[in-house]
């Protein structure tokens, strides 16, 4: 475990731990009952979704109401998360980076790159866990982080159009990549809402099939 006490010293603060120990014990347990009879090499493209901006300092009457009725857009709650989405102090504590869907860079290891250690971490016991070569593409999806039903499910259209520029590009290299997503709080929300976002669409969309995704700490809603 040396690879983990490297990656961890001085990059992760206590928040990620939590997520981090979380995704590995899923990373565990699918690696030991996973298995493929297919011995050609598998791309897969490996998500993670963070979860909201915390609303701890955004509680008062004003936001209480903004919240109740879904109703963030153009508040100084909405342009507050914006800006603190841009401060990289945030990036340290989960999975996350800026806006977008966004690949992982493994080999910055620099402090407080919570996704690239969480990245790193993964591959190492996913790889130690199963026996068949696969080649794992690390990325994010950042998203505005509102408590916001509505903008969640504004997110996940831009997440879908993402995934499809995605996969298309890898199909342009023959290569037909399966897609894990592991959403954190409301984040599985957002990749949940991948579904609605496809609907939206009225059937023009093109074909994409999510082969896994995980739920971590997601807040069970209709």
């Amino acid at each position: 475990m040396w690879i983990t006490k490297r990656v961890l010293k001085g990059i992760i603060a206590p928040k990620g731990i939590r997520t981090i120990f979380l995704c590995l014990l899923l990373v565990c347990g699918h690696g030991l009952i996973a298995g493929s009879s297919n011995k050609s090499i598998e791309h897969w493209i490996i998500i993670f979704v963070h979860g909201m901006m915390s609303i701890k300092y955004h509680l008062c009457v004003d936001n209480i109401i903004r919240f109740y009725t879904d109703n963030v857009r153009n508040s100084l709650y909405a342009k507050t998360v914006e800006i603190m989405r841009e401060d990289p102090f945030f990036l340290k504590n989960q999975a996350m980076q800026k806006i977008g869907l966004r690949p992982i860079n493994k080999k910055d290891t620099s402090q407080g790159n919570a996704a690239a250690a969480i990245a790193i971490l993964f591959d190492h016991l996913y790889k130690a866990n199963n026996q068949e070569p696969v080649i794992n593409h690390y990325y994010t999806f950042g998203w505005s982080g509102l408590l916001s039903a509505t903008e969640r499910i504004n997110d996940s259209t831009l997440f879908f159009n993402a995934l499809l520029k995605e996969v298309e590009r890898f199909r342009h290299n023959n290569i037909e990549p399966k897609i894990r997503i592991i959403g954190y709080s409301h984040g599985g929300n957002v990749s949940l809402n991948l579904a609605l976002a496809k609907h939206k669409l009225s059937g023009k969309a093109p074909p994409l099939e999510i082969e896994e995704l995980f739920l971590v700490g997601v807040p069970v809603q209709r």
